[in-house]
């Protein structure tokens, strides 16, 4: 099924479709696994000894850095795909939103595409791979994470930044619209509210921002209708019942006529013979 701009509905995958709370939750994890990383590097003499001078592989380990590498590699996939569909939602917004809150946040849009596509994802480690090999791998994805998170909350704060002066606009809307209906007003500054409060990220996506376009749409053909009137369709009539008539249509006042060309004072008129000159003869 297609939501309002023609794309299908968006899977719920893991990681970069998150609230601002969970993303920051993320970012704290990276950060402890990295900790943790650091810490067994740079403290061998805490760690158990190992069995044998040689290094050992650990099979355990490497599935799960694999699994790891698996994982980002679906979050890298699903954010990019994010930053794509949400270019037809912003242009949609075009000249009926705030404007350079709305292009702040198409560049940040595409920041975040660069970013995503920036991002390494590295190579999985073999079964038999041995710790040193690990310890890279596992440093590498948990930084490609890190750059993961960071490009996604950039562009969730902006974004939000954006939807938040939809109120503000649409006061703007309802002022430039005022022979709209009462209950078309209302219903614009209701969606602006309801716009500015929702999460284009999470469920329901973007039918917030299709109702600030249906409902802001309908209040302007309505109050085309009544060119001049100062009323809606809501209480459009006069006290007999009858419908109030639109503007009378502009009347151009005439134009004086030219004034008449005086005769040039050097110049004698002809004289008056009382009879109409003939044709001149024709020449065989």
């Amino acid at each position: 099924m297609l939501d309002g701009f023609g794309s299908a509905p968006r899977r719920q995958g893991p990681g970069v479709r998150l609230t601002r709370g969970q993303l920051i939750a993320m970012a704290v994890g990276v950060a402890v696994t990295l900790a943790g990383i650091g810490w067994s590097v740079a403290s061998p003499s805490t760690a158990k000894p190992s069995p044998s001078p040689s290094a050992t592989a650990d099979p355990k380990r490497a599935a799960a850095a694999a699994a790891a590498i698996d994982e980002l590699a679906d979050q890298v996939e699903e954010a990019a795909g994010v930053a794509a569909e949400f270019e037809a939602p912003l242009a949609a917004l075009q000249g009926i939103s705030d404007e350079p809150a709305r292009v702040a946040a198409e560049t940040a849009r595409q920041t975040y595409a660069e970013a995503v596509a920036a991002v390494a994802v590295p190579v999985k480690p073999a079964r038999t791979a041995d710790p040193a090999a690990l310890t890279a791998a596992e440093k590498s994805t948990a930084a490609a994470q890190d750059e993961l998170v960071a490009a996604a909350m950039a562009f969730h704060t902006t974004v939000t930044a954006f939807i938040g002066t939809m109120p503000g606009y649409a006061v703007q809307a309802v002022e430039a619209n005022s022979d709209g209906s009462a209950d078309l007003r209302n219903a614009v500054t209701n969606a602006a509210i309801k716009m500015a409060s929702s999460d284009p990220f999470t469920p329901p996506w973007f039918a917030p921002w299709d109702a600030w376009r249906n409902a802001l749409a309908a209040l302007i053909a309505d109050a085309g209708t009544s060119p001049g009137s100062g009323q809606g369709s809501g209480d459009r009539g006069t006290s007999d019942g009858t419908d109030t008539p639109a503007a009378p249509p502009t009347t151009t006042a005439p134009e004086d006529p030219p004034p008449a060309t005086e005769p040039s004072p050097d110049t004698e008129p002809p004289p008056d013979t009382g009879t109409t000159p003939s044709a001149p003869p024709v020449t065989p």
